[in-house]
């Protein structure tokens, strides 16, 4: 019974600064986040949230969430929950990741599945998510095309490309020039055959990983 609640109290200590979200890390309460994200949809919802404002904080604590591969393995699917609330906070999660982390971080990140993850949130009747689920995508994207990764092929063929083609035609003008950006960006060119090498899982060592415009939410 006060395990929402505790977890509540936890999620909106990390709104805070760095030093408060460093306090709560060092509680080591992403020891206990795996088993909070496979729980049921409230506590899914709020440690996504507090996930979130971690996420927002300095990369070093943006880094702490990938030592923790289970974390990050459940946050990821949470993207294709049943609940639209939980897929929602993890969205804004991946998000503050992508924003707030390095090249490593987004590597892992698409490791675990994050791309067909947020494809399958496409298209999504909230046009602030649908804006982030794009933006989220064009920087996986860039880090991709950086790192000469065919990630555009990975997106091309979970559906991806498809669904950002059809937001062409997406009645807010601002979610039509962001797909537009996209394709022109990253898919004028021909596509490589081969989706996925070696290179795009991150090094691991034990539990953890060794990896060579955030922002802090308040609606919980």
């Amino acid at each position: 019974a006060l395990q929402t609640p505790a977890l509540r109290t936890l999620s909106r200590i990390v709104t805070g600064n760095d030093e408060q979200t460093q306090a709560v890390l060092d509680c080591k309460v992403l020891d206990k986040t795996p088993a909070l994200l496979e729980g049921p949809n409230n506590l899914r919802r709020i440690a996504c949230f507090m996930l979130s404002n971690i996420a927002a904080g300095n990369r070093k604590q943006v880094h702490a969430i990938f030592k923790k591969p289970a974390v990050l393995s459940s946050l990821v699917a949470s993207t294709k929950s049943r609940d639209k609330d939980v897929r929602a906070e993890a969205i804004w999660a991946i998000n503050n990741i992508a924003a707030s982390g390095n090249d490593s971080h987004i590597v892992g990140m698409v490791y675990f599945g994050v791309i067909e993850g947020l494809c399958d949130n496409l298209p999504l009747p909230n046009t602030e998510l649908l804006m982030i689920v794009l933006d989220t995508l064009s920087s996986i994207l860039a880090v991709g095309k950086r790192q000469e990764k065919a990630w555009d092929v990975v997106l091309d063929e979970v559906g991806g490309l498809e669904k950002i083609e059809k937001l062409q035609n997406h009645q807010s003008e601002a979610v039509y020039e962001k797909a537009l950006s996209i394709i022109k960006d990253y898919f004028n060119g021909e596509q490589e055959e081969n989706v996925i090498d070696e290179n795009i899982a991150p090094f691991s060592k034990g539990d953890c990983f060794a990896f060579g415009i955030r922002q802090k939410l308040f609606h919980e």
